[in-house]
């Protein structure tokens, strides 16, 4: 399991997939070089996936069960807005 801690300690950003969501894993695989990709899981998670800035604060998140045709577009305008084009 990722501690979040350990996963912010680069101060790197980080796309955090708390649901198994393999389309957001590949839509942040274009800024694989710049952000990490991580999969964890948990009993209570508070959204599918999580956008984590280097300062720990939250860019994007996909609601529960969000479909990925509306999830999938703003996950990539968070990441070149934040991260710029990949």
């Amino acid at each position: 399991m990722t501690n979040v801690a350990d996963l912010l300690h680069p101060a790197r950003p980080a796309l955090l997939d708390l649901a198994d969501r393999p389309e957001l894993r590949e839509t942040a695989q274009d800024w694989r070089q710049r952000v990490d990709i991580h999969t964890a899981k948990t009993d209570d998670r508070p959204a599918d996936a999580l956008l984590i800035r280097p300062d720990a604060h939250i860019a994007w998140a996909a609601t529960l069960d969000e479909p990925a045709d509306s999830a999938t577009p703003p996950l990539r305008e968070a990441l070149s807005a934040w991260f710029g084009t990949p």
